[in-house]
């Protein structure tokens, strides 16, 4: 990113809220997560683990909300998370 700035080059950082260089996407992953484990639930199945991103990559989180969500609307446990 650095480098890029230092050309004057435009990119973008993708999955990111924070100030810096570029310019942020986000992809709505929370919204993401919690439609794919709403999908599952809808076929009938009732445990679903998640397997989390690393904790400092924002995204992990989103997407673990969404599925936190999506269980805890449906009444089921949400302790598969690894």
């Amino acid at each position: 990113a650095d480098l890029l700035e230092a050309q004057r080059i435009s990119f973008a950082r993708i999955g990111s809220r924070r100030a810096g260089a570029g310019f942020a996407l986000t992809m709505d992953d929370e919204r993401a997560a919690r439609i794919a484990t709403e999908h599952l639930i809808a076929l009938g199945h009732t445990r679903i683990g998640f397997i989390a991103g690393l904790p400092d990559y924002e995204l992990s989180a989103w997407r673990t909300d969404g599925w936190r969500a999506a269980m805890a609307a449906a009444g089921l446990a949400d302790d598969l998370l690894t």
